[in-house]
């Protein structure tokens, strides 16, 4: 298991500008989207479901949309 502070999250509100450098650098292939709080989370992005959106070219989206829900 990762320490909390080792991980590579996501927030909900961030701009998809801010952390898909992240993502590319960190290599991994599961991000926790966070809410508000670092307790909150709100989902799992995969990395392979941002594939065909970056290749589209497209820089912006609902990451929401995205979201593998855990219950």
């Amino acid at each position: 298991m990762v320490p909390t502070v080792e991980m590579v999250t996501v927030g909900i509100d961030e701009p998809a500008s801010s952390y898909i450098e992240r993502i590319i650098q960190s290599g991994h292939s599961r991000y926790p989207v966070l809410g508000k709080g670092m307790d909150e989370v709100s989902g799992i992005l995969l990395a392979k479901d941002l594939l065909p959106i970056l290749s589209a070219g497209q820089t912006e989206f609902n990451i929401e949309d995205m979201l593998r829900i855990i219950d």
